[in-house]
Parts: structure tokens; sequence; C-alpha cells
């Protein structure tokens, strides 16, 4: 009767055990999912915010070129129609970059907006 009572207790306590195990372990990979979403979205917004960097950049070129032929239209009057064309590529050119930043500015600020509820 003793021997029977072990051994129920060793077969109960088998699946109690098992279950545990399972638990400790599924913990485990929530823990470590968690930390590479976090690594995840620390790269996005660094990358976001790259773009940004460098589409203010390019807005920064595209003015000192505009102002170049701004200056060019001056200087060369033959060359004026060429380089108000110039002028307005360059700006339209401008404008999409800047729509572009503003666009990553917005989805920084939703990243931001969301990380802080």
């Amino acid at each position: 009767m003793k021997h029977l009572n072990i051994l129920l207790c060793i077969i109960f306590l088998i699946p109690v055990a098992l279950f545990i195990c399972e638990h400790i372990e599924n913990m485990q990979l929530k823990k470590h999912i968690d930390t590479h979403k976090e690594e995840i979205m620390a790269l996005r917004i660094k990358s976001t915010e790259d773009e940004v960097t460098k589409a203010e950049l390019m807005i920064s070129n595209i003015n000192t070129q505009i102002k170049s032929l701004e200056l060019v239209a001056l200087i060369d009057p033959p060359n004026i129609l060429n380089a108000l064309e110039q002028i307005e590529k360059a700006k339209a050119q401008k404008q999409k970059l800047e729509q572009f930043k503003n666009e990553k500015m917005n989805m920084l600020a939703a990243i931001a907006k969301g990380n802080s509820s």
C-alpha cells in the first residue's frame, strides 16, 4: 500500500513539475521577445531620425543650389530662363523633401506618444 501511495504521488507530481517548467520557459521566452521588440523599436527610431537628418541636409543643399541659381540668373542674363527653370525644379524637389521630413517627424512623434502611454 505504501508503494502505491508513493507511485500515485510520483504520477501526480510529474505533470505538476512539467507544468511549472513549461511556465518558467514561457516566461523566459516572453522576456526575450520583449527585449528584442525594444531593440527593434530603438533601431526604427534611429533609422527614422537618420532619414530626417538626411532630408534636412538635402534641403539645405537645395537652398544653397537655389541661391546659386538666383545669382547665375542675375549675373548671366542669357541663361536666366534656364536658371529659373532649374530654380523651379529645385523648389519642387525641396517641397517633396520637406513633406517627407514632416511625415518622418510625425512618425517619431507618434512613436514617442505611444511610448509615453
